[in-house]
């Protein structure tokens, strides 16, 4: 059975600094790998300039390696906040939650403030993340959680996987994320 895996957006940073290949060190008979709707769609173009190697290998590991923006079916409606009812996918876009991610959905619901630069509210890029770490998926980020959603998932069990401490001399992406799930 392939295993599903999240890249958090700081995680490319740590990808890029290694230049991880990931067609070769996570294929695709093994692994599917996606990025959420609110990584690919609201966090990725708003990398800066100033960082185009980290653009362009982003680009580029997106295209060979086939990486799916994962978002849920969803109508908008009238009472959603401005510019909030591009979240979610609509038609012949977006996938239809299972049972569990809806339960961690209003778990982690959003309460719309103040929108960041990305168009997101606080928390909100983690708050998917976190549902698709507990609902049984990895998530690779480059932060050690200390609040907030990604951290109530990684002490619940959820497969979070910090890529903070990865050494790619020391053993491949495949190795380092299969050793920290099983210590879960």
């Amino acid at each position: 059975m392939k295993l599903s895996i999240f890249i958090d957006n700081c995680a490319w940073d740590i990808l890029f600094k290694h230049v991880i290949n990931l067609s070769k060190e996570l294929p695709e008979e093994e692994f599917d790998l996606f990025v959420t709707k609110e990584v690919g769609s609201f966090e990725m173009p708003t990398i800066p300039d100033s960082k185009n190697g980290l653009k362009e290998y982003i680009r580029r590991q997106m295209l060979e390696r086939s990486i799916g923006e994962d978002s849920y079916f969803g109508l908008g409606s009238s009472s959603d906040p401005p510019g909030f009812r591009y979240r979610i996918g609509g038609l012949g876009e977006g996938r239809f939650a299972t049972s569990e991610e809806l339960r961690l959905m209003e778990r982690f619901k959003m309460v719309p403030g103040k929108e960041r630069k990305t168009g997101l509210y606080k928390n909100e890029a983690d708050a998917s993340l976190a549902v698709r770490a507990l609902a049984g998926n990895i998530v690779l980020t480059a932060e050690i959680p200390d609040n907030g959603p990604l951290k109530e998932a990684a002490f619940e069990s959820g497969r979070v996987v910090s890529l903070l401490s990865f050494e790619p001399s020391q053993q491949s992406l495949k190795d380092f994320i299969i050793m920290s799930i099983k210590k879960k």
